[in-house]
């Protein structure tokens, strides 16, 4: 039931206020990049730790604390990171929304029997990034994400055609399908669905007090049938409380439960619609928090024992260039042949390079003039800048 304050204007400023902060990093802005807060790159990068105990290509400790804030998220409130805070799923709500009022597209719907069969292409293409993005060590879904896509501005890891062909996809298709992408594809929603089923905070249906008009269904993005059930238990649900906005009679409140998978609650109590925010705003301040005890350096070498340095210091490089796993080994390798340099630790997901050496030998600041020196393009022989030392301080 609408009041003089909704819900939906508090997570109108959500979205807003996330979608300002990464295209304000995606321009350059920040000391990390847009995508280093992505929590798909926390699963992304689980393979690389795995095995070799540190982050693949891009990824960082970020993305796996942003992955670990979704998932406290998902526990409590289910998908509301999808409603509340990702910029795609704003993107596809308001191409939806822009259908509406399009009279030719009014009246067209997808059949709700294939649209719960196309909710399950989720898996599989899932599966499918995460095994070519194990198997190639490249992130293989920039090619096809929108998120990437149109932050990057078609950048590095698109696909050309193929990209814009997905743009094109996700652009037309959400005009005429709500959340395409969100539903039907995104890695992070099938992720998501293996926490959500427990969500503690759902919305339940007095049936006393409902007047099975539908308006419940008629607002519900996600297709859910939430005048049916006494507890509504999808998976699939934001808990974007738009329904409890249009329901006329009161009938829908949100509860606090047990973690029950499906609609087996034992008890629920009442709470304030207003409490949904609240596990979304602690998930975002725990991601940031998290981050730092969950710091592995990309690439590391040392060349002899800092014992033997007659003058050791290490200093730390915010170097431009240093942004994945490859560009931080080339940065290894070109500086191995510094002088006097004992160990380098390079962490991409924040452009750091921290290096130990003699100072006897060789001094900060003609370490970072070597750093900032151009070198030969392999097949034209022209000099080219491929690293700058944005800034430098003394200690790790």
């Amino acid at each position: 039931m609408r009041g003089p304050l909704r819900p939906l204007y508090l997570r109108r400023l959500a979205q807003l206020g996330i979608l300002g902060a990464v295209t304000w990093l995606a321009l350059g802005h920040g000391r990390r990049p847009f995508e280093a807060f992505c929590p798909f790159g926390g699963v992304e990068a689980a393979w690389g730790l795995i095995r070799q105990g540190t982050y693949s290509c891009t990824t960082s400790e970020m993305n796996a604390a942003m992955l670990i804030g979704v998932a406290v998220l998902a526990l409590f409130a289910g998908k509301a990171f999808c409603s509340w805070i990702c910029p795609v799923g704003f993107f596809g709500e308001m191409l939806y929304k822009l259908g509406r009022v399009i009279p030719f597209l009014r009246g067209v719907m997808l059949p709700l029997h294939a649209d719960r069969w196309l909710r399950l292409l989720r898996y599989p293409f899932t599966v499918l990034m995460l095994v070519l993005t194990y198997r190639a060590g490249e992130l293989v879904l920039r090619g096809y994400d929108p998120f990437y896509i149109l932050f990057s501005g078609f950048g590095h890891g698109t696909l050309g055609l193929v990209s814009a062909v997905a743009i094109g996809v996700f652009v037309l298709g959400s005009v005429v399908v709500p959340m395409l992408w969100c539903r039907f594809l995104c890695p992070l929603g099938a992720v998501q669905d293996l926490v959500a089923r427990f969500g503690l905070l759902r919305l339940h249906r007095s049936s006393p007090a409902c007047t099975s008009c539908g308006a419940c269904d008629r607002v519900c993005l996600q297709r859910i049938a939430v005048s049916t059930p006494a507890t509504i238990a999808s998976i699939d649900c934001t808990r974007c409380l738009d329904c409890i906005d249009a329901c006329p009679t009161g009938a829908l409140t949100v509860r606090l439960g047990t973690p029950w998978p499906g609609g087996a609650r034992t008890a629920a109590w009442k709470v304030s619609r207003w409490l949904v925010p609240v596990p979304v705003a602690a998930a975002m301040v725990l991601g940031l928090r998290v981050s730092e005890p969950l710091t592995l350096p990309t690439a590391e070498a040392s060349f002899y024992d800092s014992a033997d340095l007659a003058m050791p210091e290490t200093w730390s490089y915010t170097v431009e260039g240093v942004k994945c796993t490859g560009t931080a080994n080339f940065f290894i390798g070109r500086a191995s042949a510094f002088a006097g340099v004992a160990a380098i630790k390079a962490y991409a997901g924040t452009n750091r390079v921290v290096m130990t050496f003699d100072r006897v030998r060789i001094s900060a600041e003609a370490l970072r003039d070597s750093i900032d020196a151009p070198v030969r393009n392999p097949r034209t022989g022209e000099p080219i800048r491929v690293f700058r030392v944005r800034e430098m301080k003394q200690g790790g």
